[in-house]
């Protein structure tokens, strides 16, 4: 789940400046099965209020 979650990151920073739509939206979540991981970063893990 969590590198799905990464790749998913990846292709929704990559697509951000386009509108989304629903042939976007399910596009991208079919994409994350195959598609490379981001890698995980530390900074992630710092809560900032």
């Amino acid at each position: 789940m969590e590198t799905y979650l990464r790749a998913l990151y990846g292709i929704v920073r990559r697509e951000r400046e386009k509108a989304m739509t629903g042939a976007l939206f399910f596009s991208m979540l079919e994409e994350a099965y195959t598609a490379d991981a981001v890698p995980f970063e530390e900074s992630w893990l710092i809560h900032t209020e």
